[in-house]
C-alpha cells in the first residue's frame, strides 16, 4: 500500500478519525462523485 494511505490508516489506529475515503478507493470514488454532483447542481 502507498505510504501517503498508510499513514491515513495509522491515524485512524491512533487517534480514532476515520478519513477513510483517504485510504479507501471505494469510499473515494463515492465522496469524488457526490463532490461533482454537488458541482452539478449548484451552477
Amino acid at each position: 500500500m502507498d505510504p501517503f494511505y498508510e499513514w491515513f490508516r495509522q491515524l485512524y489506529d491512533t487517534t480514532g478519525w476515520n478519513l477513510v475515503f483517504m485510504y479507501e478507493e471505494y469510499e473515494r470514488d463515492r465522496l469524488l462523485a457526490a463532490m461533482w454532483i454537488t458541482i452539478k447542481l449548484s451552477a
